[in-house]
């Protein structure tokens, strides 16, 4: 299984990383909107420190 994710960095990095290169999006503003993704996907809030070997991939 690939998960396309970047495993040295956490996932709130890895989900912010493409709005603040590529976007030019603030960091806050980054972290905001992908703070209410995992929400709007289910993901409790302490999922954002974590990095991806820690996630079930089922």
């Amino acid at each position: 299984q690939h998960f396309n994710l970047w495993a040295h960095m956490t996932v709130l990095e890895n989900i912010t990383m493409a709005p603040r290169r590529v976007l030019g999006v603030p960091k806050a503003e980054a972290e905001a909107r992908a703070r209410k993704y995992l929400e709007k996907v289910g993901l409790p809030e302490r999922v954002a420190d974590q990095y991806p070997a820690f996630l079930s991939g089922g």
